[in-house]
């Protein structure tokens, strides 16, 4: 009896060596890349907190889903505009035919306010010449620009070189008075005591999906008959930036301009320059993909003139013209 059971054990082993055996030879036989990843192809940028860049595929127009792997340190939205929120590194990724491709943002911190904006910029990344065979992510291709032929692929959406009539003025009754000063030059949406509400109801957004901003510089300047709607202004201006910048525009915003405080009590406005100065700092802080043309702390710097306090002589209406087109424009 005791030798019938080492028998029937023995059988029992031999079974499972034997599936075992099957087992490593079906493994065996298996084609090398049946657990490979798609091809990948990574491209290194560098941006720093506060800025935006757009991000493109040459030659590919079709809508593509962008992802930030790492959304604690950048942003980006369904056109592929990222936004830098912090110091690090962040990964944001896209498909196409089978290819997934990396932009590796290396972000620095934030760079100090200039007068004269940057424009955002454009990242292109070549596509990737498929093979048959499959590629695993030991064959990853890294940044093939590297160093200097970095710029090949980096090009700005505009070089602050608009011809005045290719400018679009958006703003309130500074902006009806500085355009009595200089002429009509440039297309121009100005009116007297208006602010947010005024401004979305001029349909910006529609304007520039039917092409009428394409190849221009819109510069707004609002705020000073409603400062209180800083935040609102911040979440509105954000959004139109992605339109006005898919469509081929590019936005600054001209900060709110400074007031003389006697004058404008003497004449019952109720603003005051500390509250413009807030307002400024605040919406500077917020705004994304706008070049911010510094005509407040230029004006404080060069000395200006009111007539009522909030409202600028001929002189200098000419000297903030001036100063923001030597920025925009060649």
């Amino acid at each position: 009896m005791f030798s019938e059971k080492i028998r029937a054990n023995r059988r029992y082993l031999n079974k499972i060596i034997l599936v075992m055996a099957a087992l490593l030879l079906t493994m065996a036989l298996l084609p090398a890349h049946v657990h490979a990843e798609s091809a990948v192809k990574t491209k290194k940028v560098t941006m720093r907190v506060g800025q935006q860049i757009q991000l493109q595929l040459k030659g590919v127009e079709e809508p593509l889903k962008w992802k930030s792997l790492n959304k604690k340190y950048a942003r980006v939205s369904g056109e592929g505009l990222v936004t830098a929120r912090k110091k690090g590194t962040a990964t944001i990724r896209v498909r196409y035919e089978g290819v997934t491709y990396k932009f590796v943002i290396k972000i620095k911190k934030r760079k100090a306010i200039q007068a004269c904006p940057e424009t955002i910029k454009t990242v292109v990344m070549k596509l990737k010449k498929t093979a048959s065979a499959a590629v695993t992510l030991d064959q990853e291709e890294t940044e093939e620009t590297a160093s200097g032929a970095a710029s090949a692929d980096l090009r700005t959406t505009a070089r602050g070189s608009f011809a005045v009539k290719d400018v679009v003025f958006i703003g309130d009754s500074r902006f009806v008075g500085m355009q009595g000063a200089v002429g009509g030059t440039g297309t121009w949406y100005a009116k007297v005591g208006q602010g947010l509400d005024w401004m979305k109801g001029l349909s910006l957004s529609k304007k520039a999906k039917k092409g009428e901003f394409k190849g221009k510089a819109v510069v707004i300047n609002l705020g000073v008959n409603d400062l209180y709607n800083v935040n609102n202004y911040i979440t509105y201006l954000n959004s139109l930036a992605v339109t006005l910048v898919k469509y081929g525009a590019t936005p600054y915003y001209m900060t709110v301009n400074p007031i003389e405080n006697k004058k404008a009590k003497k004449c019952s406005y109720l603003v005051r320059n500390k509250d413009v100065l807030a307002f400024n700092k605040t919406i500077v802080a917020g705004l994304r993909g706008y070049g911010i043309v510094d005509t407040y702390d230029m004006l404080i710097d060069k000395s200006f003139s009111t007539v009522d306090g909030v409202h600028y002589t001929s002189a200098t209406y000419k000297d903030i013209y001036s100063y923001l087109l030597k920025c925009i424009c060649a």
